[in-house]
């Protein structure tokens, strides 16, 4: 079967359909991206143009169709402890406050890694917290909660895995990390039972009602809003802001930031990084 290349017309019309499924707004200049990205999805379709691929794409039929095309055009770049101040702050500031709460028996802390491709992020946060008990200094183990999220089945089969070949521990993974939370066969590194039990793993599109999923003492949503449309990007950080508990905490990215009208929250910093911590009456 021949394909023709994709036209301007059909461009415009998978960047509508993305948008309105994803809420990611494509510019002009990913035009080859985008078709590079949907050729595959021509042969497995049995599609003759892209024109009719958009309208296979474009049924209603459960997630499925909405689900293909997340595959096909999110971009899934992650590291371990990516950036280094989050996981400073909350070593630092975050974890051993949270530590020196108020004990009661079913006191936890909860934590939401959104966008969190293949699971260095959410597995990230867990290592540091290990790392800040070891550390000592009066912090006492609390039940850990976090919710790992992404709209790729992909990923998630992946990071739920949890096993990574040599080039993936190449990028951020201290040697002594390694050794203390990965069992090492052949090239592939596998994370400890221990990290891996305090991180669940879902599948979320953003897109949709997350109101369900509770509150949460932090939250990670680090350059994933810097590809929506302004638009479905302010709606989406105000119910995020509305997703943490009075003090809770909000990393972004370093380009991104709380629109004005998310209420009482203030600009802070530990560990290098900048964060929001909402207000305690937020």
């Amino acid at each position: 079967m021949t394909h023709h290349a994709l036209g301007a017309g059909e461009y415009a019309l998978f960047c509508q359909l993305i948008e309105k499924r994803l809420g990611i707004r494509l510019g002009p200049d990913k035009h080859y991206f985008l078709e590079a990205k949907l050729k595959p999805l021509l042969a497995e379709y049995q599609c003759a143009t892209y024109f009719d691929l958009y309208h296979r794409l474009g049924q209603d039929h459960g997630h499925d169709r909405r689900d293909m095309l997340a595959e096909a055009v999110i971009t899934n770049e992650t590291s371990w402890f990516r950036d280094g101040g989050p996981f400073r702050a909350l070593a630092e500031e975050l974890f051993p406050a949270l530590m020196r709460g108020p004990e009661t028996a079913n006191r936890r802390i909860r934590i939401w890694s959104a966008a969190c491709a293949t699971g260095q992020e959410p597995y990230s946060i867990a290592i540091t917290y290990f790392e800040t008990l070891r550390s000592g200094g009066g912090a006492r183990p609390l039940m850990l909660e976090i919710l790992a999220t992404d709209v790729s089945a992909v990923c998630l089969a992946a990071a739920k895995r949890g096993v990574y070949g040599h080039h993936a521990m190449e990028r951020g993974m201290p040697s002594d990390i390694k050794a203390r939370y990965f069992s090492h066969c052949a090239r592939e590194y596998e994370i400890t039972g221990e990290v891996k039990n305090l991180v669940t793993f879902e599948r979320r599109n953003l897109k949709d009602d997350f109101s369900r999923i509770g509150a949460f003492d932090v939250i990670f949503m680090r350059n994933v809003t810097i590809y929506f449309a302004a638009g479905f990007r302010e709606e989406l950080l105000e119910r995020v802001a509305k997703a943490l508990k009075p003090g809770g905490c909000l990393f972004l990215g370093s380009s991104e930031s709380l629109p004005e009208r998310c209420g009482a929250f203030s600009l802070q910093k530990a560990g290098g990084a900048l964060f929001y911590r909402r207000g305690q009456d937020g």
